[in-house]
């Protein structure tokens, strides 16, 4: 009761809520010559969300060639 009476509460939306944030990363690499057509890319993506064990990431890779007869 004395917490009461000196107006000290637990706020729990700090308790349970954190700051959220997303990392999106993306890197990709084309080329070629005239019969053949090269493209790679690589993406990152982290999300941190605002309740603690909401998180989710993810990570891709991709690759195309392309090859044409001469």
């Amino acid at each position: 009761m004395a917490s009461l009476a000196n107006n000290e509460f637990i706020n729990w939306e700090d308790e349970l809520v954190k700051s959220g944030y997303v990392n999106s990363q993306s890197v990709s690499v084309s080329g070629g010559t005239e019969f053949t057509k090269v493209f790679g890319s690589v993406n990152y993506f982290k999300e941190e969300g605002i309740i603690p064990t909401s998180n989710y990431t993810r990570k891709t890779l991709r690759l195309n060639v392309e090859s044409k007869n001469q």
